[in-house]
């Protein structure tokens, strides 16, 4: 169940979908497309809203004086910086809940 989907995978499944009507690099360059434009749109500081699915927006997040790097335990100055944030809707919380678990 724990399967790694990448930007391929999201191609190949629009070339499947619509062979008929498009070509695997047309595929491929919609995915792009849609993903550049995601990136830019958050970058500018909107906010995505994919009904049924749900939202990424950016955050503020605050700096810090005394924080750690995990691994080495030095310590760092973190800059105040923004970051992105995903808020599932409301139709996939409840999929995602109807997910049976294997014991």
């Amino acid at each position: 169940m724990n399967k790694k989907i990448v930007r391929a995978d999201i191609a190949a499944y629009l070339f499947d979908t619509f062979s008929e009507r498009i070509g695997k690099e047309d595929s491929l360059r919609i995915v792009d497309c849609v993903i550049n434009k995601m990136k830019n749109e958050l970058m500018a500081g909107n906010t995505i809203e994919l009904r049924g699915f749900g939202s990424f927006l950016t955050k503020k997040r605050a700096g810090r004086h005394n924080a750690r790097n995990p691994k080495t335990g030095e310590l760092l100055e973190v800059q105040p910086h923004y970051a992105v944030t995903f808020k599932p809707g409301a139709e996939l919380k409840k999929a995602i809940r109807e997910i049976k678990i294997d014991v």
